[in-house]
């Protein structure tokens, strides 16, 4: 097994938020807080989505290497033969054939769709394929259904069929209609891909043959990479500079200010092109740090989370300030002061509880701006390492096949979409999230 540097701190995220989680959800409030989420349909079927993204970018995150040197990640071997099934040139999503504008130079596919002999046998296989996904995802929710109205009678102590028709109705504290209905599109999907992967291209392929679905698949674990470990680098910039200017005034809190003005003073675009530039070079300067192609990636791609973290910090540090000038203001600090706690202990005891809700809501609403900045980086030839795949990378070179004659349109729509679902979940559920922790809010909600 091979623990590269970005799987070791996204793993280390994981289990951080876990335990901050557990901790705080020992408190009534994000109790209550939470209560107020999960009665939600809405933001508990995007909740659903954001784990299988998370998943998914997870499972690729577990690499391990051959006895040829060659590295792969357990997402390879779970939605194998998609990633190494390879063409000649463009196709269509489900095509048979190569994708060109004259019919004379359109080529049978090499590893997809050759047991295809009549396009009545074609319209045939993708109809029963989709129609067997369909039953095979039918059957297993109805299973995870009837099992949870089991566990769930005896919980509203009602009988299995009184518990059946309240889930169907969706009139339990817990919006549970909501999360069954998003599993099973959830696993429609991962049954629809087993039956048509290994047969059909999905989203069709590139330039070079590749799988589209592939690299859109394989590119949640770069948006998830942005989005974790540049908040990792991020948060303590802004927790103890926020806190800090707050709490103590005068001419550390001149400083502090002088320091984030300045900062946010320089755009953001350009500040962050020039520090990802000069990274560059050092690595070109020094090759011999990198000992595989797929470590260099992986160094860049935490350079540029490092790169983000630091020159996104600004905002989450006003705000918390202003919070902490507002906090240290209370009662039982003044009374604290006087007893004579130190600075460090009120700090860490009373003002950090009492604004670490805007903690949890600026980084959730901002995870999915991280994730669009990526996009927006590779655009411009900033971004991640060409060798790694990502949506900013499938953009940017779909830019060049919308001028080519035909138009090849699909991988700038499989990026689109797959970008699109992941920062909408997370858009809607960190307004959930919001409203939840938001007293004044919550009793409009």
């Amino acid at each position: 097994m091979v623990f590269l540097w970005t799987d070791i701190f996204l793993f280390s995220f994981i289990v951080f938020f876990c335990i901050v989680g557990f901790i705080a959800f020992r408190q009534r409030h994000w109790q209550m807080a939470w209560k107020q989420l999960v009665v939600r349909p809405v933001p508990m079927f995007a909740f659903v989505i954001m784990m299988s993204y998370l998943l998914i970018g997870v499972i690729d995150s577990l690499h391990f290497q051959t006895k040829l040197g060659k590295t792969y990640s357990l997402l390879d071997v779970v939605i194998h033969p998609i990633g190494t099934m390879e063409e000649s040139s463009y196709s269509m999503p489900f095509a048979t054939h190569t994708y060109h504008l004259s019919e004379s130079f359109k080529k049978p596919l090499k590893q997809a769709a050759y047991h295809i002999k009549s396009a009545e046998q074609y319209y045939k296989d993708i109809l029963l394929r989709l129609t067997f996904a369909l039953i095979e995802a039918y059957i297993l929710i109805g299973l995870v259904y009837l099992v949870l109205a089991y566990k769930l009678k005896f919980i509203y102590q009602e009988s299995f069929g009184e518990m059946f028709v309240r889930l169907a109705k969706g009139q339990t504290t817990i919006a549970w209609r909501s999360i069954l209905f998003a599993l099973w599109l959830v696993i429609y999907c991962i049954f629809l891909v087993y039956q048509m992967g290994g047969h059909y291209y999905i989203f069709g392929t590139d330039k070079v043959g590749i799988s589209v679905f592939y690299q859109a698949v394989s590119s949640i674990r770069t948006g998830l990479m942005i989005g974790t470990l540049t908040t990792l680098v991020m948060l303590p910039f802004a927790i103890f500079l926020g806190m800090t200017a707050g709490f103590f005034g005068g001419i550390i809190d001149d400083a502090i200010q002088f320091f984030y003005v300045t900062l946010s003073s320089i755009p953001g675009v350009l500040l962050i092109s020039a520090s990802v530039l000069a990274f560059q070079v050092i690595m070109a300067n020094n090759p011999h740090w990198f000992p595989s192609s797929i470590e260099r990636a992986d160094i860049r791609l935490l350079g540029l989370c490092v790169v983000l973290g630091i020159t996104s910090w600004t905002s989450l540090c006003r705000l918390l300030r202003a919070e902490t000038l507002k906090v240290r203001e209370y009662d039982y600090l003044e009374a604290a002061k006087a007893l004579g706690v130190k600075s460090g202990a009120m700090m860490l005891r009373h003002i950090l509880p009492n604004i670490f809700h805007i903690i949890i809501i600026t980084v959730v609403l901002d995870f999915s701006m991280l994730v669009l900045a990526e996009t927006v980086l590779s655009y411009i030839g900033v971004g991640v390492d060409p060798s790694m795949m990502s949506w900013g990378q499938m953009i940017n070179s779909a830019r060049l096949e919308l001028a080519r004659e035909p138009i090849v349109w699909w991988p700038l729509l499989s990026a689109f979409l797959f970008m699109s679902v992941f920062v909408l979940s997370i858009n809607v559920f960190a307004d959930a999230v919001r409203d939840a922790l938001d007293p004044k809010i919550r009793k409009l909600v």
